[in-house]
């Protein structure tokens, strides 16, 4: 696939995806390779951006720029969804401050308009909801609670059998003429500890502070390889966009359309389980995700079996590859394919 028809590709699946949404953040280049930010209201085709792409150093209030996207992609040509909203709740939050945006009076300090470049004010008023949060998954978690456990039981443990390690002392005992002169001397030996009780503590302790660091650093490298995986991916591949127009919670899963579980299934899973791509997803009522499967070829023929479970019951299934925006409509009436008219 050349370039050119690689880039048309994207842009059906961005128009596709932000035709069943109500806002969305994007990332735009421009054709000097200038990287922007900003929000668009997709109903209206309104983009919300600061101008300024340089984070200045300074608190002064940023213009907040309102156009329509025919004007936005006039300069920036090449542009792609890069968040959307977690829940109903979040993009009815998301588009309540852009109606505040627009109508912007003295007075509203709380408004994202006092940061310093486009990509910060694309993501304080996108995730307005969740300022002053540290998010971390269900998974992340976890392994942080299991690593402190592991560690301190570790370090316990290594702390009690430093304490019970003993050595051999040789004691030499005189034997006294009169409670004074020495006649001769007597040796024993004598089972002693062979450290103290403060000593065996800071092994344990030791031992805990290490067990801690190294779950950091695996946890540290593993997120790392996630990260610069996921953008490899998103570079080079599409991902698969559901959209779930029902008011019931719909969980998603791509598996392999030839069945059974083969290596690169396996593979594929543990790229999963450590953060790289996206092979299952619940989807809230209302919202829409992406689901991109961690796959080194970027085959855009390359066929998936989606699965959709309502309550841990397979409610449907369809054929899908990488490019496809889907609407959910229930168990009865299952996937239906997003065209663009016009």
């Amino acid at each position: 696939m050349d370039s050119v028809t690689e880039c048309d590709v994207k842009q059906v699946y961005q128009k596709k995806l932000l035709s069943q949404l109500n806002v969305a953040r994007i990332e735009a280049i421009s054709s000097s390779g200038v990287r922007h930010y900003a929000v668009l209201l997709c109903e209206d085709e309104k983009v919300f951006h600061c101008q300024s792409d340089e984070c200045e150093g300074t608190s002064d209030t940023k213009e907040v720029i309102v156009e329509s996207m025919d004007d936005f992609a006039q300069r920036y040509d090449q542009w792609q969804a890069c968040q959307l909203p977690d829940s109903a709740d979040h993009a009815k939050e998301v588009l309540q401050l852009l109606d505040r945006l627009k109508t912007r009076r003295q007075g509203d300090e709380d408004l994202p308009c006092r940061r310093c470049c486009s990509k910060h004010f694309a993501e304080s008023c996108f995730e307005v909801k969740k300022v002053g949060e540290v998010k971390l998954t269900r998974e992340q978690i976890l392994f942080h609670v299991a690593n402190l456990l592991t560690s301190l039981k570790t370090g316990v443990v290594a702390g009690m059998s430093a304490a019970c390690v003993t050595t051999t002392m040789t004691i030499r005992t005189p034997i006294l003429l009169l409670g004074r002169i020495p006649l001769r001397y007597t040796t024993t030996t004598a089972i002693v500890p062979y450290m103290g009780r403060l000593a065996a503590t800071g092994v344990g302790t030791g031992v805990f502070a290490a067990g801690v660091a190294v779950g950091l650093a695996w946890n540290f490298a593993v997120n790392l390889y996630a990260r610069r995986f996921n953008e490899r991916l998103a570079a080079s591949t599409l991902p698969i966009c559901v959209c779930n127009s029902t008011d019931k919670e719909v969980t998603l899963q791509l598996r392999s359309v030839r069945g059974g579980i083969s290596l690169a299934d396996l593979v594929q899973s543990v790229r999963e389980y450590c953060g790289a791509g996206c092979r299952t997803l619940a989807l809230q009522a209302g919202v829409a995700g992406e689901l991109n499967p961690p796959c080194e070829e970027a085959d855009p023929e390359q066929r998936f079996l989606l699965c959709a479970f309502i309550q841990n019951k397979k409610a449907a299934s369809l054929q899908v590859h990488r490019g496809d925006v889907l609407l959910w409509s229930g168990e009865h009436r299952g996937f239906t394919q997003v065209q663009l008219h016009g």
